[in-house]
């Protein structure tokens, strides 16, 4: 069969890399193009040398006719307020979108600004994009033309909670801790991602109006077609990547039993390729998932206190963003899930 043609928008960053490390293994892809405004007509392989001798190809600027005409989908793997800005331009032609980024996540210009603290540039399009959390909306993602991928936060998060929602839908918010590595926050220099500053150094970040946290909910109510509260808190830990998540379900109002709950997760993700419940006393570790598009799930229930404890972890720059867009890629062109992953 002939090869998909694939192009990355934003390819320099981390997610970008990563992305372009699977594709030139994936065995139906080949990447025809790669942007970069900062680093516009240099080589890929002068830029990271991995790549030298696996794939040469050319910075260039995005230009929307050869983009068209070289790319049978793309990948914005760009900052926030990018990729609205550029997907439009790709509405009236035949290419699929995949964006890592948070631009089509959520659902009106006022969650935007509510969120972002901006407006959003094309807000009509919204209702166009689908959220593309692979082993939940499955169905969703194999029709779709234009995705939503999942943050690398809320991934973690609505993979451990999701399966519970099967079983009870809390009346009371959910408390999801969160740790992330430093690649987390992107290639942009900030003061808080400085060696000097996160190097011994443990911190929380946007505790009470994190944009992730409108993400969530929508994903969750999609799924339950209920309104559920979550409250979310995030940290910065001293490391490259991985993310691990500790949810907190208070059960005083349900009769559920600690079996009962290990065999919903069990049964909910049987054949999942990429999530795995661990037995019980077997609790997940980044360094398990680090480099994988897998994520780990363990439970535990507080007998003395009735609440459950769901541990999630995953690594941020693949399950988290690129893994998850490959997997996504793979739904929608009608491929092996796990192409280009294992």
């Amino acid at each position: 069969m002939n090869k998909i043609r694939v192009g990355i928008i934003g390819a320099s960053g981390y997610s970008g890399m990563e992305l372009l490390k699977l594709l030139i293994s994936h065995p139906n892809t080949q990447v025809t193009i790669i942007t970069s405004e900062s680093n516009a007509g240099k080589r890929l392989s002068d830029i990271n040398p991995f790549f030298a001798n696996k794939i040469d190809l050319i910075f260039s600027k995005i230009n929307y006719d050869e983009i068209k005409s070289k790319c049978d989908a793309i990948f914005f793997a760009t900052p926030s307020g990018t990729a609205m800005m550029h997907a439009h331009h790709f509405y009236n032609s035949s290419v699929k979108i995949i964006d890592i980024s948070g631009d089509f996540r959520l659902s009106s210009n006022q969650d935007y600004i509510n969120w972002y603290k901006k407006e959003h540039n094309d807000p009509e399009s919204l209702s166009k994009w689908t959220y593309g959390l692979s082993e939940v909306f499955q169905d969703e993602i194999s029709k779709c033309q234009y995705l939503s991928n999942p943050g690398c936060y809320p991934t973690s998060i609505l993979l451990g909670l999701l399966p519970f929602m099967t079983l009870h839908i809390p009346d009371h918010p959910i408390i999801c801790d969160s740790k992330s590595g430093v690649s987390g926050k992107g290639k942009k220099v900030s003061a808080d991602s400085l060696f000097i500053e996160c190097n011994e150094n443990l911190l929380a970040y946007k505790i009470a109006l994190h944009q992730h946290i409108p993400e969530i909910e929508k994903a969750i109510c999609s799924f339950t077609q209920k309104n559920v509260k979550i409250s979310f808190t995030p940290h910065l830990i001293p490391m490259d990547r991985g993310i691990l998540s500790t949810i907190y379900i208070n059960l005083s109002d349900t009769s559920l039993c600690e079996h009962e709950i290990q065999d919903c997760y069990t049964n909910f993700y049987k054949d999942k390729p990429f999530v795995k419940v661990l037995k019980k006393d077997n609790l997940p570790q980044t360094k398990h998932v680090a480099h994988t598009n897998d994520c780990h799930i363990g439970l535990a229930l507080d007998k003395r206190n009735n609440i459950l404890k769901i541990i999630s972890v995953i690594d941020n720059l693949v399950k988290g963003a690129a893994g998850s867009a490959l997997q996504n890629f793979n739904l929608m062109f009608n491929l092996k899930e796990t192409l280009g992953l294992i």
